[in-house]
């Protein structure tokens, strides 16, 4: 990828320009974990930027290319999806001039059903990112929950990991992720294709709800190092 070049120009020569790498999304590109119930009825999520995978992946960055401090810009929100995301490309992303943007929606889409409308709005996604300069990876993300957890026991918590277990195990989230690895493909882009290893992991009996800490659609702080580890080999590659 032409951000690698980027990389190894600043890393040989320090008044070479600054990498910038944007990260947009939902609450898993944002760094949202457990959640919980407020006063209201409304669900909340504890947030740790800190853990987010674009901090991770900084860290696997600086450790290949010790000189070079890229500019990271997290751009995810919490209960986003496709629609959103296009809606505030041109204020949250495009300003800063990213050479690589990492855009990852599908989990909050899915509720929806409507996988052609995801699509469509991809495309307009990737249009507005490749159009004004920026490379682009799609990253698909993780399972949720395949049944609601014991410790799940608030009614609202519980509804609401039921209908994410309703959308995974009838295939829909399989049919979004296909959606936007078929659109990816259409436009030239990297997909780092992150959810085909939680399946894997599934389909060799590993229980992937417990690797989520929500018990619903967040992955633990140690499976975010899948992410930051496949989209490193993808920028190395």
């Amino acid at each position: 990828m032409k951000i690698k070049e980027k990389f190894l120009k600043r890393q040989s020569k320090l008044n070479s320009p600054i990498p910038v790498i944007a990260f947009i999304g939902d609450s898993v590109t944002q760094g949202c974990f457990e959640c919980f119930v407020e006063k209201d009825g409304s669900i909340e999520t504890v947030y740790h930027p800190e853990l987010a995978y674009s901090r991770l992946l900084l860290d696997k960055l600086l450790k290949v290319y010790d000189r070079v401090t890229p500019v990271i810009i997290n751009a995810g929100i919490s209960g986003d999806n496709a629609k959103g995301i296009l809606s505030r490309l041109s204020r949250d992303v495009l300003p800063f001039k990213p050479d690589l943007t990492i855009v990852s929606t599908g989990l909050n889409d899915s509720l929806q059903e409507n996988p052609s409308a995801y699509g469509d709005e991809l495309k307009k996604i990737f249009s507005s990112l490749l159009d004004n300069g920026s490379e682009v990876i799609f990253l698909t993300e993780n399972m949720m929950c395949t049944y609601v957890p014991d410790y799940l026991t608030d009614p609202i918590l519980a509804d609401a990991s039921r209908r994410c277990a309703r959308v995974q195990n009838q295939g829909m989230l399989d049919k979004y992720f296909d959606t936007a690895k078929a659109v990816a493909s259409e436009f030239n882009i990297k997909v780092c294709d992150c959810y085909s290893i939680w399946k894997d992991m599934a389909k060799n009996g590993v229980d992937t709800t417990a690797l989520l800490i929500n018990g619903m659609n967040h992955p633990t702080p140690e499976m975010l190092e899948i992410f930051a580890d496949e989209l490193l080999k993808i920028i190395l590659d």
